[in-house]
């Protein structure tokens, strides 16, 4: 519904005002929320390529380019967001996803403690900081972090999910 209108409105202007190189931006985020990963990283690199190099344009290509598969190049558009702007929460955050993705457990951790510290009040950063815990086996620092994930997010039902995986593989490892 709405994405599909975003991307025909916004081919529309594009075409209209090749100029605005944030609409090539625009366009990219229209794509990404239809989950056409390959188009939006399309529209994405048309937007740097045309100068367009801030951290939130970094982010989500880095976000996409890992979404599409391509973690390796998703993590260098990710730290070159992060050495503009350290601070960005969701730079940490989808830095965490494409280390995630790529396999490298630890990695994903750091990152993914680094967006919770910039943003504490934001569940889906506490969720999956608290599953990358539980993959690394730091069964109670998971289950710290999967609680106040409840707190904030009461209606997911996928962290009572988590919390109790995380409970029952406490007790059994112990």
């Amino acid at each position: 519904g709405e994405c599909k209108e975003a991307v025909l409105n916004l081919e529309t202007v594009v075409q209209q005002v090749e100029k605005y190189p944030y609409g090539r931006f625009y366009l990219g985020q229209a794509h990404h929320c239809l989950k056409a990963y390959p188009q939006a990283v399309a529209e994405y690199e048309l937007a740097m390529k045309a100068g367009c190099n801030d951290p939130l344009v970094l982010t989500r290509a880095g976000q996409a380019y890992s979404e599409k598969g391509d973690a390796a190049k998703g993590i260098e558009l990710l730290q070159a967001a992060l050495a503009f702007d350290k601070t960005s929460g969701e730079a940490h955050y989808q830095l965490g996803m494409a280390y995630r993705r790529k396999g490298d457990k630890e990695n994903a951790i750091e990152s993914f403690k680094q967006a919770v510290a910039r943003q504490a009040k934001n569940g889906q950063y506490r969720f999956m900081f608290g599953q990358a815990l539980i993959k690394n086996g730091l069964l109670p620092e998971a289950v710290e972090e999967l609680k106040q994930a409840a707190e904030l997010e009461p209606a997911w039902a996928k962290v009572p999910f988590q919390l109790g995986r995380a409970y029952f593989q406490q007790r059994n490892y112990k």
